[in-house]
């Protein structure tokens, strides 16, 4: 449950950057996104595999 007090990592962040101008916005985006786009270029083999495309 998501409360306030108890806020997740990216909730806290994007609470953080609310002031902040339009470079530190960008910035802070950028560095959320980034884990996720590391998964995926990690596990990428085995996603083509499941869709039945061939993997280099």
């Amino acid at each position: 449950m998501l409360t306030v007090q108890n806020r997740t990592l990216p909730a806290q962040v994007l609470v953080s950057l609310r002031q902040s101008g339009e470079a530190y916005k960008f910035a802070g985006g950028f560095f959320m996104l980034l884990p996720s786009v590391i998964f995926i270029f990690a596990i990428r083999k085995y996603l083509f595999n499941m869709w039945g495309q061939i993997s280099k």
